[in-house]
């Protein structure tokens, strides 16, 4: 056997090949790019407050029954109980509008409705029980 031949006809075939490539590849050796929608606008304006509106307070000497309206169905609720001469505290109400709280009967007290849609926290105007003053 000849390996001259051989290799002859090796280097051949893969000039033969290399030419197929380049002529049947026909495509331009420029980048080409696909046109991207861009993602759709955030929202304008600002986001929509939320009304809250907390109902006078019904004492019922060791528990208070609170409740409150709200313009948006979509937020959860926190109430916050702040009792004369102790800290605040919260009260999770998740999408509920009424609850009733456990309460000293000889203490004075405050409550607020906190609500939240994640993006901001909307308030209520404080109510009080047995003459309470209120401050935010």
């Amino acid at each position: 056997m000849r390996w001259d031949v051989v290799v002859g006809g090796l280097v051949a075939v893969c000039v033969v090949a290399a030419g197929l490539v380049l002529l049947l590849g026909g495509g331009s050796d420029d980048l080409t790019t696909v046109a991207r929608t861009p993602p759709p606008a955030p929202p304008s304006g600002a986001p929509t407050a939320v009304t809250l509106e907390l109902a006078e307070p019904a004492d019922h000497g060791n528990q208070v029954t609170l409740s409150w309206s709200s313009s948006s169905d979509s937020v959860d609720y926190a109430v916050i109980v702040a009792p004369e001469g102790e800290p605040n505290r919260a009260i999770l109400a998740q999408r509920l509008h009424t609850l009733t709280v456990q309460v000293d009967p000889l203490r004075r007290y405050c409550f607020e409705v906190q609500a939240t849609d994640s993006q901001s926290v909307y308030k209520s105007a404080p109510q009080s029980i047995r003459g309470a003053t209120c401050h935010r």
